[in-house]
């Protein structure tokens, strides 16, 4: 049987773990969150600086765009000559708001203008993104670069970018291409560290010391627990009066052994047995009748000591029931069983018993069996063992009997 307190441990530490693991998942979820909401914020704010930017463009841009027919072109269009000249303007209005690049559509998907001038001219046909603003609606989506070339021309490492597509409209409202704009986002980033380093630093410590709470509460809890279950164990497998083992304890010591013997020879030919040795203590009534029952409560107190101090340690021994005690003997041949019973039956007779300065002298009668091949269960061995000591009674008594099974009654 597992013991109350080991099984206190094992739940306190099913708990800590599930704790742990509660606050590792606690605090994953809350990183996770807080940087999904935040990097959707500068996304937004992105978006909206994109879009305004876009409209002013084109706006100031609006007749190099169209090629002079702002209110019916039906897609956005560059002359090569005029490449030079939107190019300064592009790059001195578009710096300082943190724009690195910027592409122009026309309605058929093909790249009209770039500040970067290695992709002008080419179609643009597999993105969805720019699908979505060639029908209207704007698209944004934030990005890590590992390189980009600014409109300074200088390439820059691993920064963040918001890339928005914004749909370009002429004066009658119809969709005649869109600008790609790529803004520079990453002075988010160290901001960003420093709102999830205060977070997790203030929610952290806070789960812990919630979970610390609740672990001295389920720790002292556990304990009490543990001291109930032990309280009840022992209500359950002890003699309340001796303090050694109960009737119900010992059928079940002597139901496990019987088991071991029973599986162990099937593999062996002379196994070890296991014995049953029952002592009744002579004319206990008398005791009682004679000096009352208190004497005689302290009697049986004192027998259980002594035959517990002449056992071996792996031997148990119980109350079988009155003033009767039960011996279970593991591991042991019949000659281990006879030398317990005769250490059992001259523990008790060879010394008197002193009990509240009144000297009684008591004997005992020993019955013992071992199991023995045809048994069936433990009950034949108690049986035998029981036989054994009602011939040691009723012969007399202050006698070891043992029986063989063709001889049990």
């Amino acid at each position: 049987m597992t013991k109350p307190e080991n099984e206190s441990n094992r739940l306190m530490t099913l708990f800590s773990l599930s704790a742990l693991t509660s606050i590792a998942m606690i605090l994953v979820v809350t990183f996770v969150g807080i940087r999904s909401i935040y990097t959707q914020n500068v996304i937004e704010i992105a978006e909206q600086q994109s879009i305004s930017i876009s409209q002013a463009v084109f706006i100031q841009e609006r007749e190099l765009l169209t090629h002079g027919n702002s209110s019916t072109a039906g897609s956005l269009r560059i002359i090569p000559s005029d490449f030079g000249r939107i190019d300064q303007r592009m790059h001195d209005y578009l710096q300082p708001f943190n724009i690195v690049k910027i592409k122009v559509f026309d309605g058929h998907r093909s790249i009209i203008y770039s500040t970067d001038p290695s992709v002008i001219g080419k179609a643009d046909t597999a993105n969805v993104r720019l699908d979505a603003a060639l029908r209207g609606d704007v698209d944004a989506q934030f990005r890590t670069k590992d390189k980009i070339v600014d409109l300074a021309e200088e390439e820059r490492l691993n920064i963040d970018v918001v890339e928005t597509y914004v749909p370009v409209r002429n004066r009658a409202g119809e969709i005649i291409g869109s600008v790609e704009i790529y803004m520079d986002v990453t002075r988010y980033r160290d901001r960003l560290n420093q709102i999830l380093g205060a977070s997790m630093s203030v929610i952290g410590p806070v789960l812990l010391i919630a979970f610390a709470m609740v672990y001295l509460v389920m720790r002292r809890g556990t304990r009490r627990l543990s001291q109930y279950e032990e309280r009840l164990h022992a209500l359950a497998t002890t003699d309340v009066l001796t303090g050694i083992a109960n009737r119900r304890f010992l059928m079940n010591r002597a139901d496990e052994e019987f088991s071991r013997v029973q599986c162990e020879r099937q593999g062996k030919a002379l196994p070890e047995s296991a014995g049953c040795i029952l002592v009744d203590l002579d004319h206990f009534k008398r005791i009682n009748d004679t000096h009352g029952h208190q004497v005689g409560d302290a009697v049986l107190k004192e027998v259980a000591e002594r035959f517990e101090h002449c056992v071996r340690r792996y031997d148990t021994v119980g109350r079988y029931g009155g003033e009767e005690f039960l011996i279970v003997t593991p591991d042991s041949s019949f000659d281990d069983v006879r030398e317990i019973a005769e250490r059992v039956w001259n523990e008790v007779r060879s010394r008197p018993f002193v009990i509240e300065g009144i000297r009684i002298d008591i004997t005992v009668s020993v019955g013992f069996a071992c199991i023995e091949e045809g048994d069936v269960s433990v009950s034949d061995v108690i049986k035998r063992a029981d036989d054994s000591l009602y011939k040691a009674k009723a012969s007399g008594r202050d006698k070891i009997i043992w029986l063989p099974a063709g001889q049990a009654a």
